[in-house]
Order: structure tokens, then C-alpha cells, then sequence
């Protein structure tokens, strides 16, 4: 099994919801969302493959209709659950082949979870349990502490052994006078730990868990995620969880995070990729600001800071700037928040990007605006190699590229053809200021700014009017006239503006 796919259509609230992932490579998939989105519901069904009745222990009659059915795509093979009426819920007519059914284990939450089953197993096997201890029938399971110990970073789990018993394999802690600790009594977040462990190292292809932080602390949490994509490259397999935790989203690599959003329009529910500040401002907004600055990244972000700082007038709106990601995610989150209002209305919410995205069709969208320049570390570098700042790059670079391509490039423009691609130039720009203000200590990130600054002077102007038109106090806000019936000049009362 290397690509799997699910349509859900007219169930419970779900219009339509199309999921797929692409199991050749192990992966972690993290899938998010507010409330109601379907992530659980997504959940049954990819268990569904395996489990074909899950939809009748779990789910009531009334969320299914004569419209409900559930498509899925694996690799060449296509199996369809219709709505059969004498059930009440979607079924399939053909047997699941068992090659699909064995690849696949989804975890649900309390009270269907397999991790809430297991404690009468490892309860029904106590005596083969304490016999073996006794007898030392038991081996070292050297991964999974290895596994434990990089998540709580204690000695807590060194004595754990694992002890073969009615067919399967349990963990137990080992105390003095052949006393013990089962898994099952260990916290629920540390048995939840010893579950997934074992689920991921017996090479399941994919494993489906709701709920993932449940019953993790946020240290573990933050922990888990490196653990886990370590554990699916090992073993071949790949995770797939939903979560509202913000310190486990946090840990995740670019391409790892999905969020679940509902066109409230037509029911229908879309999934895209997306950064995790992307993710954290559509989930839990920014509280308390007026204002909303939105950046392509963080050094543009800091330029912009810079350039508030400066500011003539006060400031009179609280503002926050954010950095998403991409210019077109940037707009599109801007976009996105003009419908939704989830930061604040669409007049307080403008976007700001690097300059070299000035000549694209972002230049006719209403509330971005651009740098006067390409980017704080592309105008850098060309400012160095046209000595208007007195930085030698040849000196700098010469063990990072071909500095002679450097000078082409600067020579003959961005649009020209060069042996250096506008690309490279803007990586090799990013090496440098690192260099700069890092490991040489040539200049500080403020003294770039400055420098800037001075040698693009009209532009920065334009765009330090935009920033003070936007976050300072406007005309006469500082006086509010009370209204005076008889025609007299009214009272001035102060407003103080934090």
C-alpha cells in the first residue's frame, strides 16, 4: 500500500471531505482544526478499512442519509461504503482485502481507543506475567528506553523489561523482591507512549491516532514529535494524529501540519498544508492588538519593527507583526481574515512584503505593500559588492561560493542571464549577513537597517508614512469636542492613547 485516499461524503455535518497521503515515504501528518471540522470523523473512516463496523459502535444512525457513502483509493484498488437502509449506516457489499486491512490501525479516543481495551488483556496475563519475572523469562527492550528516555529525559524507565505472554508482548518496570510495575498502572500519558511505541516498531504502514495529546504533558509533548518521526523512519511506517496542542504543532517540520477549514457555504471541508503561524492564527487569533502587520519572515519582520521605532508620532494602536511564510500565503492568510475577521476587521490588517515581489500580480491586491528593495539581505549584499557599504564580500564569501558570480550577477541585473540564479544569489545573501553580524561581528542587525535605510531613503520614506498612516494616533484624537448647544466653542477633554 503506497497511496491511500478517502472521499466522505453526506456524513453528519460533512458535506465532503477528501483526504489522501502518500505512504511511500514515512512521515508524520498532523491534522488540525476547529471543532466540528471532521477530524474524527476522518479518523472513523480511515479506521473503517480495518474495522468495517466502527461506524455502528461509534457513530449514531442519524448521521448517515441516502447520500452518505465513503470512498476509498488504494494504489489500484477502489472500495465504495454506500448507504445501506436496512443498516442505517454506509456498508460495504465486497470483502476488504486482508493486505489492506493489516496495514492500517486508527486510534480513537475513550471509550473505543484500542489503548482503553488493553487493560483486560494485560490483566487476563498477570500470573504468565509475575511467573516469568520470577523465572527472569524476560529480555531488555533496549529501543523502546532508548525511545522513553529521550521523551521524559529520567532514569525512571532503566529497569523496564519486556515479557512474551498468551501471544503478545508486555512492559513492565522491575522493583525489588521480584515486585513489578505493569504498564497499565503507569500514568496514562506514559502507557500512551509504551502503546504508540509498540503500534510504530511492529512496522504497521499507517497509524491513525485522535487525539494525540490527551493525556501528554507539554514537556512531553514537545519531546514526542522528534521521537516518533525517528521511530517511522526506522520502522517504515507513517502517523497520522489530530491535535489542538500548540507546543506539539510547534515541534513539527514544514509539510508535517494540515489544517481541516469548512466552507460554511456548501458543507464542503478542504485540507491544505500549511506553516505553523498560519495554523496558529487561524485556530487561536492574537488577543488584545488593534492592529495586524503580516511578513513573508522573521528578518523582514525585524526591519519593519525597526521602522516603527522611528516613527515621528506616537504610536497610538496596539499592533502585533507576523511572519507566515510564503508572499502568497501571506496575502492569502490577509485574504482569508478580510472574510473571517479572525484578527481584527480588513482596514486593520495590511501585508507587508520583500520588494521582489513588487512586479507580480501581489501588487494589485488592496493592503500589501512592498519594500523598496528586494530583501534586507539581498540589498545588503549588492550594497557591499557597489562599496556604498564598506563590507568587501570577495573577503567574506570566498569559501561559500564563486565570488566572481557575484559581481556578474550584481553587473548585469537580476533579469539578466548569469552563471548565479536570482536563487542562489538570495541564499548566499542570507550566509552573509549571518556572517556579518554573527561570526565576524562586522555590523549589528541594527546598523544593516540603518545603512539601508540611508541608501534607499525616498522608498523607505513611502513606506514609514504607510506604517505611522496606520499605527499612529489620527488627527485630533487626542481632543474630543463635547457639543455645546448655544453654539459656544466646546471644551477640549484629553484622551490619553497608551
Amino acid at each position: 500500500m503506497n497511496k491511500l485516499s478517502v472521499t466522505i461524503n453526506k456524513v453528519q455535518h460533512l458535506a465532503r471531505l477528501h483526504f489522501e497521503v502518500d505512504l511511500e515515504v514515512p512521515r508524520l501528518l498532523c491534522l488540525t482544526g476547529r471543532n466540528g471540522t471532521g477530524k474524527t470523523t476522518l479518523v472513523k473512516a480511515l479506521r473503517n478499512l480495518a474495522n468495517a463496523d466502527t461506524f455502528s459502535k461509534t457513530t449514531v444512525r442519524a448521521a448517515f442519509s441516502p447520500e452518505s457513502s465513503i470512498v476509498y483509493n488504494i494504489d489500484d484498488v477502489q472500495i465504495e461504503f454506500r448507504y445501506n437502509k436496512d443498516l442505517g449506516i454506509v456498508d460495504c457489499k465486497e470483502p476488504i482485502p486482508d493486505s489492506i486491512r493489516n496495514a492500517i490501525l486508527a486510534e480513537l479516543p475513550l471509550p473505543y481507543g484500542e489503548r482503553f481495551n488493553f487493560f483486560q488483556r494485560i490483566s487476563n496475563a498477570d500470573d504468565d506475567i509475575r511467573r516469568a519475572i520470577i523465572l527472569q523469562q524476560y529480555r531488555e527492550p533496549v529501543a523502546l528506553k532508548d525511545f522513553l528516555r529521550n521523551i521524559y529525559g529520567n532514569n525512571k524507565f532503566d529497569r523496564l523489561i519486556e515479557i512474551p505472554a498468551k501471544g503478545a508482548s508486555y512492559y513492565c518496570i522491575l522493583l525489588d523482591d521480584d515486585r513489578y510495575i505493569r504498564e497499565d498502572y503507569l500514568s496514562s500519558g506514559e502507557y500512551f507512549v509504551i502503546a504508540l511505541f509498540r503500534r510504530l516498531s511492529a512496522g504497521q504502514r499507517l497509524v491513525i491516532v485522535d487525539e494525540l495529546d490527551i493525556s501528554l504533558d507539554a514537556a512531553a509533548q514537545v519531546q514526542l514529535v522528534a521521537q516518533l518521526r525517528r521511530l517511522c523512519q526506522t520502522y517504515g511506517s507513517s502517523l497520522v494524529f489530530t491535535t489542538h496542542s500548540l507546543a506539539l504543532m510547534k515541534k513539527l517540520a514544514p509539510g508535517e501540519l494540515f489544517h481541516i477549514e469548512s466552507e460554511e457555504s456548501d458543507g464542503n471541508h478542504g485540507i491544505s498544508c500549511l506553516s505553523f503561524n498560519h495554523v496558529n492564527a487561524l485556530l487561536f487569533g492574537f488577543i488584545g492588538s488593534d492592529k495586524y502587520i503580516l511578513t513573508e519572515d522573521e528578518m523582514l519582520g525585524e526591519y519593519i519593527s525597526y521602522l516603527i521605532s522611528s516613527l515621528d508620532s506616537p504610536i497610538f494602536f496596539s499592533h502585533k507583526i507576523i511572519f507566515i511564510g510564503s508572499a502568497n500565503d501571506t496575502v492569502s492568510l490577509m485574504k482569508r481574515n478580510a472574510r473571517e475577521k479572525f484578527f481584527a476587521g480588513p482596514e486593520d490588517v495590511i501585508t507587508i512584503l520583500d520588494g521582489d515581489k513588487s512586479q507580480t500580480r501581489l501588487a494589485r491586491v488592496q493592503n500589501v505593500h512592498f519594500l523598496p528593495f528586494a530583501s534586507v539581505e539581498k540589498a545588503f549584499l549588492l550594497a557591499c559588492l557597489q562599496g556604498e557599504i564598506n563590507i568587501p564580500p570577495d573577503q567574506h564569501l570566498k569559501n561559500v561560493c564563486d565570488v566572481a558570480d557575484l559581481h556578474d550577477f550584481e553587473k548585469a541585473g537580476a533579469t539578466a542571464m548569469t552563471a548565479m540564479t536570482e536563487g542562489r544569489f538570495g541564499k548566499i545573501a542570507k550566509t552573509f549577513v549571518r556572517i556579518v553580524t554573527g561570526e565576524e561581528q562586522l555590523l549589528t542587525q541594527r546598523g544593516i537597517f540603518a545603512a539601508l535605510t540611508a541608501i534607499h531613503s525616498p522608498g523607505v520614506e513611502t513606506l514609514r508614512q504607510t506604517l505611522g498612516n496606520f499605527l499612529c494616533r489620527p488627527p485630533r484624537v487626542d481632543e474630543l469636542q463635547t457639543p455645546d448647544a448655544a453654539g459656544i466653542a466646546g471644551t477640549a477633554i484629553a484622551i490619553t492613547a497608551n
